[in-house]
């Protein structure tokens, strides 16, 4: 009864309403017709234009400017509301937002420091290969320059402990102290890699991963570890590196109060991860190009005399960890360890022993050794060596799979290192050096001022 009720059009309209109803009716198939034909037309451009199209290819809007980034900042961490300004009358903890005094003598140079103070741990792992029988440093150090002298596994294990870096392009951790944190731009050496990078890369065994072009990295959010495969060095190479390194330290530091032009001419790029106080006389960074040299040498005493006069470095109690592959597991027991520990430099055991203590060429109690072992079944056994020894995920004689070899050592190296650490009660997490640091530059240059005082220096000066 209630469909009946409502008459139907038909029934109601006049003649005229009818024509224009048809009008209508005849206007709404066009225009359906008209966006069918556009559509299709538009499917089709789509189809023939090719990639990247410019009519539907997504493009960044252009950058706003009229705001200021500091007040952006603030405004998103929750720092601008009137809570945050206000400190409590009892406790000598500051707000959480206050104002700096930049005129001070002492401020850049203690900005500089912050800087410097590394946001993560950083670590080295040494990687050798050893063939069965061998006893010698030297026939160990020379499997790894013919992809031949090695075996498959080990060249995929290698790739699943972290990834190919160039050293020279690299502004993280890299195994040594003297090529770390920093990056080199050199058109020649560029332009060299890229000639001989493809062949270096299907012959070499490992040691194009030796710490002087290249070496194997991983970092996560609170650790960066650097793999390096040592190898015998070409003759007549190292010595002549390592003097012209310390020649261009030499020159640049008497320059670099009044002139970056050394620096530039060099095409350096320092990180400032070793920045100076604001007292002492700044130094120049040294050369990416050397590769880790024996300890105990006066070029390595030199460099370690101008490195200990810088801050930011957390010099932790050292601990070096090697990786030791066996095509015989029995060979472990013959490991010239003794002879193999000067290959394992990092440049960080000459600022610990900078005091006059010489360089130790014996086992260490922070020396961990892991032996792989590859077995016929195709798992692979462990043996671990050093202390301390007991470190997850890998323990003494566990046998494992291929496909978590690679990601089962690289964490026990890294878990090993942080335990370590831990033992030490004068070690600070890089986390807490930096509060520190931080806590340290709001006493001595807070700027005593009022809410409306604060507001105003941020909003008055943002917009520029």
């Amino acid at each position: 009864m209630a469909d009946k009720s409502i008459p139907q059009l038909s029934a109601i309209e006049s003649e005229t309403s009818q024509q224009q109803h048809e009008l209508l009716d005849k206007l709404i198939d066009d225009q359906a017709e008209y966006e069918k034909f556009v559509c299709d037309m538009a499917k089709e451009n789509v189809q023939h234009a090719g990639y990247p199209n410019a009519q539907t290819e997504c493009k960044p809007p252009n950058p706003c400017q009229l705001f200021s980034p500091a007040r952006l900042i603030l405004s998103h961490l929750g720092y601008l509301s009137l809570d945050r300004l206000k400190a409590v009358p009892t406790s000598p903890v500051p707000p959480a937002l206050v104002a700096l005094d930049e005129s001070f003598s002492g401020f850049l140079g203690d900005l500089r420091l912050l800087d410097a103070i590394p946001s993560r741990t950083y670590d080295s792992v040494f990687v050798f290969y050893v063939k069965s029988g061998q006893k010698t440093s030297e026939e160990i150090l020379n499997n790894v320059n013919s992809k031949s002298s090695v075996q498959p596994e080990f060249l995929e294990f290698l790739r699943s402990l972290g990834w190919p870096v160039d050293i020279s392009k690299h502004a993280g951790w890299t195994g040594n102290l003297t090529t770390s944190w920093k990056m080199s731009f050199n058109a020649t050496s560029s332009r060299g890699s890229r000639e001989g990078g493809v062949n270096e890369e299907e012959n070499n065994g490992g040691s194009i991963y030796n710490g002087r072009k290249k070496v194997l990295y991983y970092a996560d959010v609170i650790s960066e570890i650097a793999f390096v495969v040592p190898s015998l060095k070409p003759e007549g190479q190292g010595f002549e590196e390592d003097q012209t390194v310390d020649e261009t330290d030499a020159s640049s530091d008497t320059k670099s109060t009044t002139s970056t032009t050394t620096t530039s001419s060099q095409g350096l790029l320092p990180l400032d991860v070793t920045a100076e106080s604001a007292t002492s006389t700044p130094q120049s960074t040294a050369s990416s190009s050397s590769a880790p040299t024996v300890c105990g040498t006066s070029l390595e005493r030199e460099r370690s005399r101008k490195l200990s006069t810088r801050g930011g470095l957390m010099l932790g109690p050292e601990v070096r960890i090697i990786v030791a592959w066996l095509e015989n597991f029995d060979d472990h027991a013959s490991f010239p360890l003794d002879d193999l520990i000067p290959e394992t430099s990092t440049g960080l055991e000459h600022l610990l022993n900078f005091a006059g203590s010489s360089c130790k060429g014996t086992a260490e109690p922070g020396i961990v050794v892991i032996y792989v072992h590859p077995l016929k079944t195709g798992l692979f056994r462990i043996h671990i060596r050093g202390k301390p020894s007991v470190a997850i995920p890998l323990v003494d004689g566990m046998v494992v799979s291929r496909r978590i070899l690679g990601v089962l050592v690289r964490q026990t190296a890294i878990n090993t290192c942080h335990r370590k650490r831990l033992e030490s009660d004068a070690y600070s997490p890089p986390h807490v050096k930096r509060r520190q640091k931080i806590q340290d530059m709001v006493n001595k240059y807070r700027k005593q001022m009022s809410a409306p005082e604060l507001y105003t220096s941020l909003f008055a000066s943002g917009v520029r």
